[in-house]
């Protein structure tokens, strides 16, 4: 159902038409204006202290609300799910489907919805690595950001073929593998959570204003009116805003790993976002499981780990060298087994930790190397990088992680030589 509007005595006001033009309740015959995305969300926001551009009309205090719309007529999942129960008669469906599902409808006309401009104003490509060439993502081998990529893709075709099994006939025409994960896109990189009352929402408007790691505002759920019983989704001033000034909004991730997997940018000035995610643990299938699933236990440790890891910009920071120490610590124990496999004898249990914070024997550390420099992901990755490997990443965006890599396999290097068997 399109929104249109009214030109005649001077007045614009919004009315419902099904096929977009005719006359209005008005006794004056009246000229009909389709109206644009900005229109229609100026003409449904509560609050409107931004302009289209991101401006902020007024100055503003920090905790002001910049705009704002009903949670009621939020694009959410309880706001769409009677729409899409409409046309798809699918029970169970988790939230982000449903919204993936529900953005496909409106814009390939399943569904004539009142979101239908703001759809249609979505990009239809994504530069995000789930939509990138095998050849691209070659430009992350070494970093767990490849394995990462590719079970989301297998997930997301997993889901896709689940999902088409049950849904009716003449809707399975318009629901493809393509048209799904650019859906799922959408939602990566544009969606916000607000736990508990929406566990995911799109905010028209602000969801297009510029991002940052620290941008001066943020999208909140927040009450108004008497006794705080109307709930908004907002745009709040996180800072004081003055008169002109840019609005950004924030987005939070923890590592450049996830802005370019959720947002598809890096930030290249910010080495404390420069992480890798170094993810080992017990395999089922170790002879020696329940013996190292014991010891981790009274250590209060977990049987599978994940370390984070910073780039150090050249400089050996202490706090990334202990941290070091510790992975080499706890890879032995992974590790260890052949003629070592005596110390997880019950005899050493209370000090086999701490024999692992130095070299165990040769087999031991050589096999610690191996799992460390693993190239699927789980890993520092190869050492191996070419002026070529060099140039392609820097092209692709990529430079962030080349240069982690490389000071990763620095650190590493550095740690063995620390503690060389000669």
């Amino acid at each position: 159902m399109g929104f249109v509007g009214v030109v005649g005595d001077g007045i614009g006001s919004l009315c419902r038409n099904g096929n977009g033009t005719g006359r209005c309740s008005s006794r004056r015959r009246v000229r009909v204006v389709r109206f644009s995305l900005e229109d229609w969300v100026f003409a449904n926001a509560k609050t409107k202290e931004v302009d289209w551009d991101g401006k902020c009309k007024q100055g503003v205090r920090s905790g002001s609300e910049l705009l704002s719309f009903p949670e009621s007529s939020a694009f959410a999942p309880g706001v769409v799910e009677k729409e899409l129960a409409s046309v798809l008669n699918v029970q169970g469906l988790d939230d982000v489907t449903a919204l993936a599902l529900y953005l496909i409808c409106v814009k390939y006309g399943v569904l004539d919805s009142q979101f239908k401009q703001y759809v249609d104003s979505l990009p239809e490509s994504l530069d995000l690595p789930i939509f990138w060439t095998d050849a691209e993502l070659e430009y992350l081998r070494g970093s767990s950001l490849l394995e990462k990529v590719k079970s989301i893709k297998v997930r997301i075709s997993e889901e896709f073929s689940r999902v088409l099994q049950a849904l009716p006939g003449k809707v399975k025409e318009e629901i493809t593998l393509d048209r799904y994960t650019w859906a799922q896109g959408i939602l990566f990189s544009r969606a916000f959570e607000l736990p508990p009352s929406l566990t995911i929402v799109l905010l028209p408007g602000a969801d297009s204003f510029p991002t940052s790691r620290s941008g001066n505002s943020v999208v909140r759920a927040t009450k108004g009116g008497l006794f705080g019983q109307d709930k908004n989704v907002a745009l709040v001033a996180d800072a004081d805003i003055f008169r002109g000034d840019q609005v950004v909004v924030t987005r939070n991730a923890e590592s450049n790993a996830q802005f370019l997997m959720d947002y598809g940018i890096v930030y290249e000035d910010s080495p404390a976002l420069d992480a890798v995610d170094l993810e080992f643990g017990v395999s089922p299938l170790d002879p020696f499981y329940d013996d190292k699933v014991d010891i981790l236990q009274e250590m209060n440790m977990s049987i599978a780990l994940n370390f984070r890891v910073t780039a150090g910009c050249n400089e050996y920071r202490e706090e990334d060298m202990e941290q070091l120490e510790y992975i080499a610590q706890y890879l032995r124990l992974v590790c260890l087994g052949g003629p070592d496999s005596f110390l997880l004898e019950a005899v050493f249990r209370s000090e086999v930790w701490d024999f692992m914070a130095l070299p165990v024997s040769k087999e031991n550390e050589k096999t610690v190397r191996e799992k460390s420099h693993g190239d699927e992901g789980n890993g520092f990755g190869s050492s191996e990088l070419s002026l070529d490997s060099r140039v392609q990443c820097l092209s692709s965006g990529c430079e962030t992680w080349l240069q982690l890599q490389c000071d990763l396999q620095i650190r590493l290097d550095w740690l063995d030589r620390s503690k060389s068997w000669g």
